[in-house]
């Protein structure tokens, strides 16, 4: 299941990581399930650990530079795995490159400013770090460049979903969900982990 094959930071705390059972063969791991090793084509990688309510908070950080960013969250249960993310009602993107915006449903929802890559810079460097804040209360995901605050992206997730890894290209994008300190952390939301599954999801 999706709440399996995950990084035991200690004996009675699991933190989520990549699921090797959910995507296809051409997509890479390394880093213990951590690393994104990603291909030229549109593929879509899930997190373990489903989450339906809480606030939770992922980093995504980019080691090596390849096509296109795009990063977010999704049910596993319906995600296309070979291909892009976004395509249905309960998957949610940004792909996070020049001209292109928020996606969700088929569509895009958002190609102006800042999501466009207009005026503005987005995970292109080799050491940028994607933050990814879910509030599953108030169903908002909210993106951060190195710290900074880019902006709401969507406010209407519902559960269950899992941190996803849609990136074209030859990525490799190394992601956190806490079983090391955030780069940059945000008040109020929490590690992936077992612990916080059963203390945070009020």
């Amino acid at each position: 299941g999706f709440d399996n094959d995950s990084v035991t930071v200690s004996p009675t705390r699991i933190v989520s990581k990549m699921n090797p059972n959910h995507k296809v063969q051409s997509v890479t791991w390394s880093d213990g399930k951590l690393a994104v090793n990603g291909t030229n084509d549109w593929r879509t990688t899930s997190s373990t650990m489903a989450l339906t309510s809480g606030k939770w908070l992922a980093e995504c950080t980019i080691e090596t530079v390849g096509n296109s960013v795009s990063a977010g969250v999704g049910n596993p249960n319906t995600t296309y795995i070979d291909s892009y993310m976004g395509q249905t009602p309960d998957s949610w993107t940004w792909f996070a490159y020049n001209s292109a915006g928020l996606y969700n449903n088929g569509a895009y929802t958002n190609t102006s400013n800042p999501w466009n890559g207009a005026g503005m810079s987005y995970p292109d460097t080799v050491g940028d770090v994607l933050g990814l804040a879910l509030d599953l209360d108030a169903g908002t995901l909210k993106y951060y460049l190195n710290g900074t605050l880019i902006g709401t992206a969507f406010d209407n997730i519902t559960g269950p979903v899992v941190f996803q890894d849609g990136s074209n290209g030859t990525w490799v994008n190394n992601w956190n969900f806490g079983q090391q300190p955030y780069s940059y952390p945000v008040s109020g939301y929490k590690t992936v982990c077992t612990d916080n599954l059963g203390k945070g999801e009020t």
